[in-house]
């Protein structure tokens, strides 16, 4: 994830760069069509920080269930870790192998699509500073 929050910000600082060009030459229009596709950037890594917030979160519950496990000494510990367990998964509080899978495929993707909009705001970079 927080690969694709840096991916994302290297493509928001190339659009700067392009809004800035944009700005010296005096098109406000497309400085603020840029600026706009700037922030809207910005919703994708706030979904981004989510996903960390609660693979964090999906540690932190794992870790516990190891102390907690470490701690056993009856078959009703057992069984109340396992319950516990078992019902942090079913709740997704546990990042599971299907998850990382789909983020990993997420991941491909979006750098697929960033690669091509880094593209397309390089070439319009280029025009912008031959103007």
């Amino acid at each position: 994830m927080q690969g694709s929050i840096n991916d994302i910000q290297n493509t928001q600082q190339l659009l700067h760069t392009l809004a800035d060009c944009y700005s010296r030459k005096g098109d406000t229009a497309e400085a603020s069509s840029t600026q706009e596709i700037i922030t809207n950037y910005d919703n994708s890594i706030a979904t981004h920080n989510a996903s960390i917030t609660k693979a964090n979160q999906s540690i932190a519950l794992l870790q516990d269930l190891q102390t907690q496990t470490l701690s056993v000494a009856s078959a009703a510990d057992v069984a109340a870790v396992t319950a516990r367990f078992n019902d942090a998964l079913g709740s997704g509080a546990i990042i599971t192998q299907a998850d990382v899978t789909t983020a990993s495929q997420d991941r491909t993707t979006l750098q697929s699509y960033l690669a091509g909009r880094n593209n397309t705001t390089q070439s319009a970079l280029q025009q912008c500073n031959a103007i």
